[in-house]
């Protein structure tokens, strides 16, 4: 995993990502100090729903980019292998990296912000609830996006790797107006993954019936991860059957 995070950090757009999330961490929590007002309070979810999808997803695009195909054209997953480092272990310890360095960017900057506004809001437990309904957005978006931002981009032809991130984060939004009619009633948490990280936020924050809520979406996090991996998994020993024939 330390190996997969130093990997992931030579990427440029993935430093990029961590660059903007620190700033962004400064500049609102600059500006939660001079607003103590009821929008204090909402600051840290908003704040880390701005940071995960703008340095966070520049941080998981960055680090995950042709990053399995390159490792295997350079030589890294062999040399790993010669060393008695399993496929998997290494197609994990790669998305585990990407996925605590977005966590980093995210959650850091999330807590900053939260910790700021906790001091300078009205209602302090109001604010400490609000910071952890965000950490808990920050974290679920790392765990999410990690893997799939590996699954998408890491491995075959760049276009089709956007293509793909577009199709599973993009369309599903787009289309939620529509799908949510055809599941159950209350259950809009289950039609894209914005929707699902937003239910994740709120189970924390208002707890009681959204619990519910914010479990169905976990449930259906954990198959999008779960689903990733095994994407990772399968193309990355293509990728070295490729490599050695």
């Amino acid at each position: 995993m330390a190996f997969g995070i130093w990997l992931a950090t030579q990427a440029g757009v993935a430093r990029i990502g961590l660059a903007l999330g620190a700033g962004v961490a400064v500049a609102v929590g600059l500006f939660a100090f001079g607003h103590a007002g009821p929008l204090a309070s909402r600051l840290p979810t908003l704040a880390a729903m701005g940071v995960a999808w703008s340095a966070g997803i520049s941080v998981a695009f960055g680090g995950a980019l042709l990053a399995l195909r390159n490792d295997v054209e350079q030589g890294v997953v062999t040399l790993a292998r010669l060393r008695g480092v399993r496929l998997f272990a290494y197609a994990r310890g790669r998305v585990y990296g990407l996925t605590v360095l977005i966590a980093v960017a995210v959650g850091a900057a999330t807590l900053g912000i939260g910790i700021a506004t906790t001091f300078a809001a009205a209602d302090r437990a109001a604010a400490a609830r609000e910071t952890m309904a965000a950490l808990a957005y920050a974290l679920a978006f790392a765990v999410t996006m990690g893997p799939l931002a590996m699954a998408t981009v890491g491995t075959g032809a760049r276009i089709v790797g956007y293509l793909s991130l577009a199709t599973v984060v993009v369309v599903p939004e787009l289309l939620a107006g529509w799908t949510s009619s055809l599941l159950p009633r209350g259950w809009y948490e289950l039609t894209s993954i914005p929707s699902a990280l937003a239910a994740v936020a709120a189970g924390v924050r208002f707890g009681g019936p959204s619990l519910w809520h914010m479990t169905r979406a976990l449930a259906a996090l954990a198959a999008i991860v779960a689903a990733s991996l095994a994407v990772v998994w399968a193309r990355l020993a293509r990728a070295e059957a490729v490599a050695e024939s």
